[in-house]
This record gives structure tokens, C-alpha cells and sequence, in this order.
């Protein structure tokens, strides 16, 4: 008699990711080469797979598998995705013998592509739960972590509608952009892609706006751009690129390569051996530097404009002249130095890097500059698995406690708020602290006279950074605030948009909180 094998697939926790990303952010093209389940918490965008695009929306799920080619693009403020990498298992049984065997080719219980959950509160939760207890354990995945995937992807299994296409509005906006993808490399006109979405022209591009948050060109300027700066990494040249991506004119298509990018595409091909020089308020040679890049140059022309030297002008004067000697290939300056853009330009190309609450859209675009993408990305996990496991510990020893955070000089009195800044998102954002009375909930800051100080209730914790020394803040020992129990801190407020700021940031809360 024939004994039959019995095989069952099952998916494997390797690893859980939480990416916050803003408008404009993109992911070029790329080839899987894990099995993801990609679980949007909030934003829209849109996401190509295998040609095929699909518009994001809260509380979808995408399961993609090995070999295939994704691309995407984020239209909103805020966007939070979970990425849950996994392996795929195949066990085997034939006479009560059992094997097991890792493929990327077994049929899984999950048909591939988006799905879009009906009970999405429980999906969410499922799906935190995997990241916060992975987290916890750091790189080590735990038994309950996998036992949080199982019940997941059944839950997924059970509960999702048929793997979808197209919600039904916005199918000729989808296929139009599918269009894009397929043919970047080729003339496209409007009245093409109008007639794809069986639109008019101005009905499309009304709606094409409405739907993504661009227009049809801009959005497909950006998708070329995005493919032109693959090829430029091939050392093509700019020529022969700007024709792939089907732009007749080389000049314009640097043009609006540098509009993109802050660079021409001749920079850009050389951007991993460039020298750079820095002019910027904050410490963007420490976010370099843990790129494995140390700048020839450091300056900030705004701190001293700040502090109003009576010298300021020799100082610099001096500065530009060694700015100059140090011969840069490009300059990175931060907002704060926006206009000092044409005296810059003058010295060497020069990027004035734009404000962004969230720190690591920061990071990332200087690591783009310098060609360190991957090593930005390393970062990020290592923080972001530091950032869970304070997390866990500040809620088990100050479950109740709350936060304000202020700097002082003898005059001025600033409160950070709970929004729009890198600290205001560390803070009461990813390590989960309550904002305590006076912090405002729906501003990065408020600036007050020192003598309008409010008298804080007992709040748990009240950091301050002091802009001066103590004994130079009369004000504050008279306004009924026990600043005798206050905890003293160096300046949070320029270390929150470095890798290294950050870290000393988690450590010195733990300690100050007796959390270590």
C-alpha cells in the first residue's frame, strides 16, 4: 500500500520593523527577496507591484513575496507602516517521519498582493503586538512572538476580503499610474493617460490630485528621477540616462534632476567619495559620521549671528576663507542657514537641508547625499529596538509619571510640546511619556517671559536646559517652582536629529527616571 506525504507550510518570524515616513518619501525600485507582510497604520501613497499599482490606505495589508519588483511613493504628512519579514517552512510527513526545509517557493496560506481586512482594530492590534514584543527581546525572536504571527495571518486568512484589485473610483487613477511604471522610459502624454483613467484631461488631473496629492507630471518627473538615480549608480552617463528615462533634453533633465535631488546628476554619480564641508546650527557631522563619513569642514554662521559677537562679521569673514580652503565637493547646511544659500553656492554646490519633525527623513536625506542609504537603514533598526525596550521600561517603573520639558535664559522661557519636532516625537511619542500640565498638545513649542513662568503642579518629572547659568534666572526662584527637584539636562533639543543625540537622549531619561 502507498503511504502519502503530507506537507504544511508556515511562516517564521524573522523580523518586525515600524517605519514612519512623510510626503514625498520614496522606496526605488527594489526585488524582494523576503516574504513581507507590509501593514499600513496610517497614510496614503502608492505602491507598484510588479507593475501593477495600487493606492495605500489605512488598515490594508500587502503581502509580498520573493522575486517580486515593488516601488513606492508617500503622498501624506504621516505615514506609519509595520514591515513583518518571514521565512517560509515547509514541513514534511511520510510514514511518522517528519523533515522540515526553508523555501521561498512554497505555496503559502496567504494569496500574494493587497488585502483588505474587514475587522482592521484587530489586525492593528495583532500587529503590535508582534512589534512590541519583538522589541522587547531585541534581535531574539520569542515563541510568543511567533505565536502572535500564526494568530495573525489565520486572522488574515479568515476575515479578508478577496485579494483585490481596484476600489472601484479610483481604478482609472490606478491604472493610469500602472501605465507610468511600465512605460517611465517612453514619451507619455496627458491625453494617454486621461484616456487610460476614461477621463478628460482636466477631470484627471483634478482627480489624479485629489487621489495622490501631485499632479500627473510631478508625480511622474519623481518616478523618473527615482529610476535615473539606479541608472547614475551604473556610471552611466548623463546622456545615455536621461534618454532611458525619456528626456529628450540632457540639460533639462539636470535641471530638474537638481530640482529633486539638490544635486546635479554629476555630483550624484560621485556622491559616495565626495568631500563634504557642513555649515549647520545642528550637528549634522555626527549624523555623518555615523555614516562612516567625517567632514572636511564644520561651522555654524547662525550661532554666532545668535549670540550677536560684536565680531561676528571677522569671525565670518574668517570662516568663509576657510570654508574655501578646504575645498569641498559639496556643502550641507541645515534650515537655519537658508540664507546663507548664495554666498554657499559661491564656494562649492550646497544643499540647505529643510525642517522635518520626524528625524529620521532627516537622517536619510543626508545619507542619500553621501550614498549611505544601508547603513542609515542599520541605524534605524538599532535605535528603533533600543527606543521599544526603553519603552517597556519607563511603562513598568513610571507607568503614571508625566513630563514637561523646558529651556531657560533670564528672560525667556520655552516649553517643548508634544508634536512637530524630533524630541517632541521621542519624548511622548515613541517612548510613550505623558506631557504634563502647560505642554501644548498640538505645537513643537511655547515661548513665554520668564516672569509669565506658570507655577507647575507636581509633576513627576520637569526637565530643564538652561540657555545661561543658574545664578544668572532670578525670575524662576520666585515663580513657585520647586526647581530644586528639577532635573538638568544638556541640550536635547539639537542632540533629538542624531543617531548619537538620540541614544544619549533614551539613556539619560532611563537614568534621571531610575529606569536603568
Amino acid at each position: 500500500m502507498e503511504t502519502q506525504t503530507t506537507e504544511h507550510n508556515v511562516f517564521i518570524l524573522s523580523s518586525v520593523h515600524r517605519r514612519k515616513r512623510t510626503a514625498g518619501f520614496s522606496v526605488r525600485r527594489r526585488i524582494m527577496t523576503t516574504a513581507m507582510l507590509c501593514v499600513i497604520a496610517e497614510g496614503e501613497g502608492t505602491l507598484s507591484i510588479d507593475g501593477k499599482s495600487f493606492l495605500i490606505q489605512p488598515f490594508e495589508v500587502f503581502y509580498l513575496v520573493p522575486g517580486m519588483t515593488v516601488e513606492a511613493v508617500i503622498n501624506s504628512d504621516h505615514s506609519e507602516i509595520y514591515l513583518i519579514c518571514m521565512e517560509t517552512l515547509t514541513l514534511s510527513g511520510h510514514t511518522g517521519n517528519w523533515s522540515i526545509r526553508t523555501s521561498a517557493h512554497s505555496v503559502s496560506p496567504l494569496l500574494p498582493c493587497l488585502i483588505r481586512p474587514q475587522n482592521t482594530q484587530q489586525i492593528m492590534q495583532k500587529t503590535i503586538y508582534i512589534y512590541e514584543q519583538f522589541g522587547q527581546c531585541g534581535e531574539i525572536v520569542s515563541p510568543r512572538s511567533q505565536m502572535y504571527l500564526q494568530d495573525l495571518i489565520f486572522t488574515l486568512m479568515e476575515h479578508a476580503n478577496e485579494p483585490a484589485g481596484s476600489a472601484g473610483e479610483t481604478s482609472g487613477i490606478e491604472s493610469s499610474i500602472s501605465y507610468m511604471h511600465n512605460h517611465k522610459q517612453t514619451k507619455i502624454t496627458l491625453d494617454t493617460l486621461s484616456s487610460i483613467a476614461k477621463l478628460t484631461p482636466t477631470a484627471y488631473c483634478r482627480k489624479f490630485k485629489k487621489v495622490t496629492g501631485s499632479s500627473p507630471i510631478d508625480y511622474l518627473n519623481r518616478l523618473r528621477i527615482d529610476f535615473a538615480k539606479e541608472q547614475l549608480s551604473l556610471r552611466k552617463s548623463v546622456n545615455e540616462v536621461a534618454a532611458s528615462v525619456g528626456f529628450g533634453s540632457e540639460y533639462y533633465f539636470s535641471r530638474l534632476f537638481k530640482k529633486v535631488v539638490g544635486v546635479p546628476p554629476v555630483i550624484y554619480m560621485k556622491r559616495k567619495q565626495l568631500k563634504i564641508a557642513v555649515v549647520a546650527y545642528l550637528n549634522i557631522g555626527d549624523n555623518l559620521s555615523s555614516l562612516g563619513v567625517e567632514p572636511a569642514f564644520q561651522y555654524s554662521f547662525f550661532e554666532f549671528e545668535e549670540k550677536r559677537k560684536p565680531d561676528y562679521a571677522k569671525q565670518m569673514k574668517a570662516q568663509m576663507e576657510n570654508l574655501k580652503n578646504a575645498r569641498p565637493d559639496l556643502i550641507i547646511g541645515d534650515f537655519f542657514h537658508l540664507k546663507f544659500y548664495d554666498q554657499l553656492k559661491l564656494i562649492a554646490p550646497t544643499v540647505i537641508l529643510n525642517y522635518q519633525a520626524d528625524w529620521r527623513e532627516f537622517h536619510m536625506r543626508i545619507a542619500e547625499l553621501v550614498g549611505r542609504e544601508r547603513d542609515a537603514e542599520n541605524t534605524f533598526r538599532l535605535l528603533e529596538n533600543k527606543t521599544v525596550k526603553a519603552k517597556r521600561r519607563l511603562r513598568e517603573r513610571s507607568r503614571e509619571a508625566d513630563v514637561i520639558i523646558l529651556y531657560l535664559e533670564q528672560h525667556n522661557l520655552r516649553i517643548q510640546g508634544a508634536v512637530n519636532h524630533p524630541l517632541s516625537l521621542l519624548a511622548y511619542t515613541e517612548l510613550g511619556l505623558w506631557p504634563g500640565n502647560f505642554v501644548p498638545l498640538n505645537a513643537h513649542r511655547e515661548d513665554l517671559r520668564t516672569d509669565q513662568m506658570p507655577e507647575f503642579p507636581a509633576t513627576n518629572y520637569l526637565f530643564i536646559h538652561l540657555w545661561g547659568e543658574k545664578q544668572n534666572l532670578p525670575q524662576l526662584h520666585q515663580s513657585g517652582t520647586p526647581l530644586s527637584d528639577a532635573l538638568y539636562i544638556p541640550d536635547w533639543l539639537s542632540m533629538s536629529w542624531t543617531p548619537s543625540g538620540r541614544a544619549s537622549i533614551i539613556h539619560e531619561l532611563l537614568d534621571k527616571t531610575n529606569c536603568l
